[in-house]
């Protein structure tokens, strides 16, 4: 006996041919309404009457039901999501917006920081080397011992400018840095010359003049230009660095100095440090 392809029930004859080729009379029978009436999947089948169904039918049309409320369900908290980021979007657009230009701002006033800090070290150094234009520095004056018979700086001073056969009338003196009664070195004097006093550079021109000296003292006295704190220490390090080298026993026959004109100290045609000042 032929069987329903689709409620597996067994009838005595099934059309063999057609649309409902091998269903029975009841399978062929499901009842349709329209849309009008009823109310239809997203597919537009029919799934509220479905009239007289085998319950195979009924089953699937129960988990096709149950499955659109899921989907129609995931879709409205999909919806909601979606909401929600635009809702986020739109207020804190906003914020975005703010940081942004704060951020700029700040810029704008970090560069404007750069360009006052810049101006103002320019001020300074121009009022620093305006400053200093009339000082000299002079070096190797034993502040302990007279200087062939002067006794305090302002002799000394006399005695040196008279070597070098240059008068100052007006000027003033100090050492620089601490007084260190254990130290060999002897701290360099500023000298600040004034108004009647000649010129700084007519006075370095002719300080060369020491060397030939018949003194032994005088001959080891060097007058130079005043210089900023930075740039004195760095000549002082480099000097140090000489002095330094030409102990150690593997520079032993090498001719090690500082080259003010290149700045750097050489070990014979080696550099091995140069003029770096931090200021």
């Amino acid at each position: 006996m032929p069987i329903c392809v689709r409620c597996k029930a067994q009838k005595t004859s099934l059309p063999k041919s057609g649309a409902f080729e091998g269903t029975c009379e009841n399978c062929r029978n499901i009842k349709h309404t329209t849309r009008s009436n009823s109310v239809a999947d997203d597919d537009g089948v029919d799934i509220d009457d479905i009239g007289d169904c085998p319950p195979w039918a009924k089953k699937l049309f129960d988990e096709i039901r149950s499955t659109n409320s899921e989907v129609k369900k995931s879709q409205r908290t999909v919806d909601e999501f979606i909401a929600r980021l635009d809702n986020l979007e739109e207020k804190y657009s906003h914020v975005t917006k703010e940081n942004t230009t704060r951020i700029e701002r700040l810029e704008n006033e970090v560069l404007v920081l750069k360009s006052a800090l810049s101006n103002q070290i320019n001020f300074s150094e121009q009022v620093d080397r305006q400053i200093r234009s009339n000082n000299i520095v002079v070096l190797g004056v034993d502040e302990h011992s007279d200087l062939d018979g002067a006794n305090d700086d302002v002799e000394k001073f006399h005695k040196i400018m008279q070597e070098m056969q240059v008068v100052v009338p007006e000027f003033s003196t100090k050492r620089l840095g601490l007084l260190d009664n254990n130290r060999r070195n002897n701290r360099p004097m500023l000298v600040t010359l004034g108004r009647r006093a000649p010129l700084r550079a007519d006075i370095l021109k002719v300080s060369n003049k020491l060397k030939e000296s018949t003194s032994d003292k005088m001959k080891k006295i060097f007058v130079k230009s005043d210089v900023h704190p930075a740039l004195r220490k760095e000549y002082g390090r480099l000097h140090g660095v000489v002095n330094e080298e030409k102990k150690k026993p593997e520079n032993a026959g090498c001719n090690i100095f500082f080259s003010f004109k290149d700045k750097v100290v050489y070990r014979d045609n080696e550099v091995i440090d140069k003029f770096n000042p931090v200021f």
